[in-house]
C-alpha cells in the first residue's frame, strides 16, 4: 500500500503500472519464469525479484534506495569533513571533495565512503543550505532571500533606475575601437513604461546621471513617448554614481524621495533588471556585435555597428516594447499609463525649474581673469574680486557650456557668475569692484596702523625703506590700553562711508 499522504511523481507511476502490468502478464502467460523472462529481454532473477515485490503491493515496485529510514553507510566525520570542505572553498564540487577526502579518510581511520553515497548524502540536504555551502551567503541571500514587492496605483508614484554595460560591441568613430557601450534606465513601476534610456561609451559618472534623470523628467515632444513628470520617489542600488551628492542634492531640489534596497540585492530592483534582460534578448541579441555569442567580437569586427546608430536602434525598440502587451499588466505599458494619468503626480512643472535642479557641484579656484569652466570659457563677477586664490563651488550643467552659474563660498550663495568672455560690461564693473578693494584695504591698513600707535601707548613707528621693499619697525616705549581694532569687510560689501 502506498501511504495516503504520498504523492507520486509521474516517472514514480509509470514506473509502478509497467512494473504491475509485468507481473500480471507472467501470471496469464502459463510459462515458466525463465521462459517468459527469455521473451520479454530481463534476467530472470530480475522478474523474480519483481514477482517478489509485487506481494508488498504498489510500494514495493519504488525505489527503495533513499528516504526509507534506513542509516546511511556514511561515516559521519567523513560527511562532515565534505560539508566543512564545501563550505571553506567556494564552488567546489562533490567530486572535488570527495578526492580531498581519501587522503584525510585512510590517515584518520574513517570509513571510505563511494561517491555515489557521498553524492547521495549531499543531494538530500535541504536546497538552501547545499546553495549556502557551495556558492556563499550573498548568494543564497540573492535566489532565496524574501524581497518585498512594491506595487503602485498611478504613474510617478515610483520610478526604479539603475545602470548596465549593454552586451553589445559597437564601433566608437571617434577613436576606431569597438567598445561596449553602457546604458542608465528609468522605468516606471506602475506601467513599466520606459521614462529614460541614457546611452554612454563608458562607465557612466554623476553628470551621466543626472542628464538621463533630466531627460526622463522633461516632455520627451514626440508623439510615440508622451511620458513625463516628477516621481515621488526613486529607487535605486548602492552604485557610487546613485549615492553621489550631485545626485542626491537634484533630488532634494526636486522633492524627490529616495528608497534603498538591500545591498547585494539586484532582484528588489527587480523591474529595471528585467528590462534590461528584455533588452538583451529582443534588441542586442539581433545585432551583429552581440557580446555574448560565439565569437561575437570577431562577428563585430566585420561589420560593426556605428555608434550614432545604437539610439536610433534603441528609441526604435522602445517605441515597439510600448506598444507590446506586458505580461504582467495584461496590456501594453501605453496603455497602463493612459489608464492611470488623471491619479499621476508631478505633471505640472517648469523646464528651467528641472534644468536648474539638475546640475553638477564643481569645486574651482578663484583667478585674476575669473574661473575657468572650459578652455577659452571664464566665469566672473564683482563679488569675487576679494576672493582670487579662494576655492568656490559653482552649480554647472551636467553636459557643459554655461552662460552663467551659482557660485557658492563657504556653502552660501555669493553671486550668480557670467560669461568674462564678450562681456565689456561685466569687465568695466570687475575692474571698478577691484579699485574699490584696494582702496578698501588701504584704509583698512591705515586704521590698523593708527590704532596699533594707540595699542602701543605713543611708539614710535617708523618705515625704513630698503631696495624695492618697505620695512616697519616698531619700537614700544610704554604701555597703553588696547584700542578697537576696525572689522575687515567681506568681499562684495558696500561701502557705507562713501
Amino acid at each position: 500500500m502506498i501511504q495516503e499522504k504520498s504523492l507520486l511523481t509521474d516517472r514514480q507511476l509509470e514506473r509502478v503500472l509497467a512494473q504491475s502490468s509485468l507481473v500480471e502478464r507472467y501470471k496469464l502467460s502459463g510459462m515458466s519464469m525463465r521462459a517468459f523472462a527469455l521473451e520479454h529481454g530481463i534476467a530472470p532473477s530480475s522478474l523474480a525479484l519483481t514477482i517478489r515485490r509485487s506481494t508488498m503491493g504498489a510500494s514495493g515496485f519504488l525505489d527503495q534506495r533513499a528516504g526509507n529510514g534506513r542509516r546511511s553507510e556514511i561515516d559521519d566525520r567523513s560527511l562532515t569533513w565534505v560539508l566543512a570542505f564545501l563550505s571553506a572553498r567556494r564552488r567546489a564540487t562533490v567530486a572535488s571533495a570527495w578526492r580531498e577526502l581519501q587522503p584525510v579518510a585512510l590517515s584518520r581511520g574513517w570509513r571510505y565512503p563511494k561517491y555515489s553515497q557521498l553524492h547521495r548524502a549531499v543531494s538530500l540536504l535541504p536546497a538552501d543550505a547545499r546553495e549556502l555551502m557551495i556558492h556563499g551567503s550573498r548568494h543564497l541571500f540573492e535566489s532565496w532571500g524574501v524581497v518585498q514587492r512594491k506595487e503602485t496605483a498611478a504613474p510617478n508614484e515610483m520610478w526604479q533606475i539603475d545602470a548596465t554595460q549593454l552586451g553589445v560591441w559597437i564601433l566608437d568613430m571617434d577613436s576606431g575601437d569597438l567598445i561596449q557601450p553602457w546604458a542608465i534606465g528609468i522605468i516606471d513601476t506602475h506601467s513599466r513604461v520606459i521614462m529614460g534610456f541614457h546611452l554612454t561609451r563608458t562607465a557612466p559618472t554623476s553628470a551621466d546621471v543626472l542628464l538621463a534623470l533630466r531627460a526622463a523628467i522633461l516632455p520627451k515632444h514626440e508623439a510615440a513617448r508622451p511620458f513625463y513628470g516628477i516621481p515621488k520617489k526613486i529607487q535605486s542600488d548602492n552604485g557610487a554614481i546613485f549615492r553621489s551628492g550631485d545626485f542626491l542634492d537634484a533630488l532634494m531640489r526636486l522633492d524627490i524621495g529616495l528608497l534603498e534596497i538591500p545591498k547585494d540585492c539586484p532582484s528588489a530592483n527587480g523591474k529595471i533588471e528585467r528590462l534590461f534582460r528584455t533588452v538583451g534578448d529582443q534588441l542586442l541579441r539581433s545585432l551583429e556585435g552581440y557580446a555574448h555569442q560565439y565569437r561575437g567580437l570577431a562577428s563585430a569586427s566585420k561589420n560593426p555597428i556605428p555608434w550614432p546608430m545604437l539610439p536610433r536602434l534603441a528609441e526604435k525598440f522602445m517605441d515597439g516594447y510600448h506598444l507590446r502587451t506586458h505580461r504582467s499588466l495584461g496590456k501594453s505599458p501605453w496603455e497602463a499609463w493612459h489608464d492611470g494619468i488623471l491619479d499621476a503626480p508631478g505633471l505640472s512643472l517648469t523646464v528651467p525649474e528641472i534644468v536648474e535642479a539638475c546640475k553638477l557641484r564643481v569645486e574651482r579656484v578663484v583667478h585674476r581673469d575669473g574661473i575657468e569652466i572650459a578652455p577659452g570659457s571664464h566665469l566672473s563677477a564683482p563679488e569675487l574680486a576679494g576672493l582670487v586664490g579662494e576655492r568656490v563651488t559653482l552649480r554647472l550643467l551636467p553636459e557643459g557650456g554655461d552662460q552663467a552659474a551659482e557660485c557658492f563660498y563657504r556653502g552660501e550663495l555669493l553671486a550668480r557668475l557670467t560669461l568674462v568672455e564678450g562681456n565689456g560690461e561685466l569687465a568695466e564693473s570687475i575692474k571698478s569692484a577691484r579699485l574699490d578693494r584696494a582702496r578698501e584695504l588701504a584704509r583698512l591698513r591705515k586704521d590698523l596702523l593708527k590704532a596699533a600707535d594707540r595699542m602701543l601707548g605713543g611708539a614710535a613707528v617708523t618705515k625704513k625703506r630698503g631696495k624695492g621693499r618697505g620695512k616697519t619697525t616698531v619700537r614700544v616705549d610704554s604701555d597703553g590700553p588696547v584700542p578697537d581694532v576696525p572689522e575687515l569687510k567681506k568681499a562684495g560689501e558696500e561701502d557705507e562711508d562713501e
